[in-house]
């Protein structure tokens, strides 16, 4: 099964919470997927703290065992159907 992190979940993990980290590594780093719209986010957040050097680093060491799912035009139509529902 794959898991997609979303960009939530991953801020509170550069934030030091617990839960959601120790959730992340109780699955195989095969099976994390990050969509590539939730890396554009994090770098982003990166550029806009006050550390950028630091805060990339710490977001890019957190990302790199896993993959990036692409997004194509199919999954940006799913996601806006999806978003206005929400």
């Amino acid at each position: 099964m794959t898991y997609y992190l979303d960009t939530d979940t991953l801020v509170s993990v550069l934030r030091g919470a617990e839960k959601p980290a120790m959730m992340i590594d109780s699955f195989p780093a095969d099976d994390i997927k990050i969509p590539s719209i939730v890396k554009a986010e994090l770098m982003y957040g990166a550029y806009k703290s006050k550390d950028v050097h630091r805060t990339m680093e710490g977001m890019l060491s957190l990302i790199e065992p896993y993959g990036v799912a692409l997004f194509d035009d199919h999954a940006f139509d799913i996601y806006g159907r999806i978003r206005v529902e929400l």
